[in-house]
């Protein structure tokens, strides 16, 4: 190994004064391979009249196998010695169901590594990861065996980003890969059925394929934002229902999957995901209106259209027939509407 930089070090002092304990990390790279090298040490010194009489070197043998040539070889001999590389990365780690899900196994004792492109300040755990950076990747892969796999969003075609990062997972040895799919595929992105058949295919790695979440009903989404700012609901699904589920049931799941004691390697199923009960938007709407108190619970079943009651429902027709007529609003909390949304379908 040629280290190169040493960029923390920590002396910590024990209640032997000739005893202290220095924690800190090594930064290089493997001769053999060219490949990037980073190692975190726990050295335990003991001293007399000036000299070094004692010292212990503690570290991972894994990690130095990692940035060598037959580092998924390695990992897999070293499951079966009962010494597996452990650690979930979790990328999109500050988003609906990663910062959860961050959250549920740091409460289980599992290791984190929350990836994101602004990683937190705060959070010690988290690594800057780039989905348009491959040089990120191994940083944020390595020592990891499990990854919850958050695509790319801003894109229908998510395989050009994320082939690489699959490359670099399956030559570093991850055993598992969870992968935050959809139940539901839009027309002309036959890019996220290609990136779920491509992770279905290898032993361990499975797809979620939740329906649509609870919080898009929430800003800053623009669902949740309309509601919020003007009282409305927009959505050509006209009575169609959807099974919301709510993110932290997401989370949940991914969670027990990822921390199975060994995984099933057989397991290629897809996981659909749905709330306890299919709803149209005028079945939500009626819901908001309700839970937030905005609503008299009697005069909505009745369907009474005085203000603050159950959302009118139009049909898409009729919108250039009838314009919304505005009205004034007194000012609400954020996060409210004064009145119940109304439902344009």
């Amino acid at each position: 190994m040629d280290v190169r930089a040493i960029p923390t070090l920590t002396v910590l002092h024990t209640d032997q004064p000739d005893t202290v304990v220095v924690e800190f990390t090594a930064r290089g790279r493997t001769v053999a391979t060219d490949e990037p090298y980073q190692l975190d040490y726990i050295t335990v010194l003991t001293t007399h009249q000036g000299l070094i009489t004692r010292y212990r070197d503690y570290w991972n043998p894994l990690a130095v196998a990692s940035a060598a040539e037959h580092a998924p070889r390695t990992a897999r001999l070293a499951a079966l010695a009962g010494h597996p590389m452990t650690g979930v990365l979790i990328t999109g780690g500050t988003g609906k169901t990663g910062s959860v899900l961050a959250e549920l196994l740091r409460g289980s004792g599992v290791p984190v590594r929350v990836a994101s492109r602004v990683p937190p300040a705060d959070a010690p755990d988290a690594v800057r990861f780039d989905w348009s950076d491959p040089a990120t990747h191994p940083a944020a892969l390595h020592g990891m065996d499990r990854v919850y796999l958050v695509p790319p969003v801003d894109t229908t075609d998510p395989m050009p980003l994320v082939e690489p990062f699959l490359v670099e997972a399956e030559r570093l040895g991850v055993r598992r890969v969870v992968l935050l799919g959809s139940a539901i595929v839009l027309p002309g992105a036959d890019g996220a059925l290609e990136l779920a058949a491509r992770v279905r295919a290898r032993p361990g790695w499975v797809v979620l394929r939740p329906s649509g979440f609870m919080q898009n009903f929430l800003a800053p989404h623009p669902l949740g934002e309309r509601i919020r700012r003007r009282g409305e609901i927009r959505t050509a699904a006209g009575s169609g229902r959807v099974g919301w589920i709510d993110a932290r049931d997401i989370a949940a799941v991914a969670a027990v999957l990822l921390t199975e004691p060994g995984g099933h390697q057989d397991d290629r199923r897809d996981y659909l995901l749905t709330g306890p009960k299919a709803l149209n938007y005028q079945d939500a709407a009626q819901a908001i209106t309700l839970r937030t108190g905005l609503a008299d619970p009697g005069r909505a079943r009745r369907g009474r259209r005085a203000g603050g009651r159950l959302p009118r429902v139009r049909h898409a027709g009729r919108l250039r027939d009838r314009p919304r007529r505005r009205r004034r609003r007194a000012s609400a909390p954020a996060g409210t509407t004064r009145s119940a949304p109304r439902c344009w379908t």
